[in-house]
């Protein structure tokens, strides 16, 4: 019976496996590898991408970068929590330039104050409602 299947079948270590147990020539095995290279690439790419995407909302934002980095890689909501972060941060930023311009800038006319807001609002700048708060304001400082 030996003789039968040697000689119909080959040696059984002629039917794909190895007689020192090497994978590595295996196709299944070489598709695993290169399934678990793909999943460590996304893995790195995506984290490279998330560093990428805090630091760039912190800085436009004025916020510590190495805070964002460390918040966007150490919690699962970590970039969605720097996002909301640095949207809160630049719709402060307008009113704090502003204040600064002010200050800065030279005193105006009451006139050319009441002008300039008159002017935003036509532009559809500001709100019917802001026109109002800001013509309060102006004529309240008196």
């Amino acid at each position: 019976m030996n003789a039968v299947f040697s000689s119909r079948l080959g040696h059984p270590m002629e039917l794909g496996a190895s007689s020192t147990g090497d994978m590595t020539s295996d196709p299944v095995f070489g598709l695993w590898v290169v399934f678990v290279l793909v999943i460590i690439g996304v893995g790195i790419a995506t984290t490279a991408w998330r560093v990428t995407k805090a630091r760039g909302l912190a800085r436009r934002a004025g916020l510590d970068e190495s805070d964002a980095v460390q918040m966007s890689l150490l919690s699962d909501d970590g970039l969605e929590a720097t996002y909301l972060a640095a949207s809160l941060r630049s719709q402060d930023r307008p009113v704090e330039a502003a204040a600064a311009e002010r200050a800065a800038a030279p005193t105006s006319s009451v006139a050319e104050r009441l002008r300039a807001v008159d002017d935003l609002h036509a532009q559809g700048v500001i709100s019917e409602d802001e026109h109002r708060e800001a013509r309060a304001r102006i004529l309240g400082a008196l």
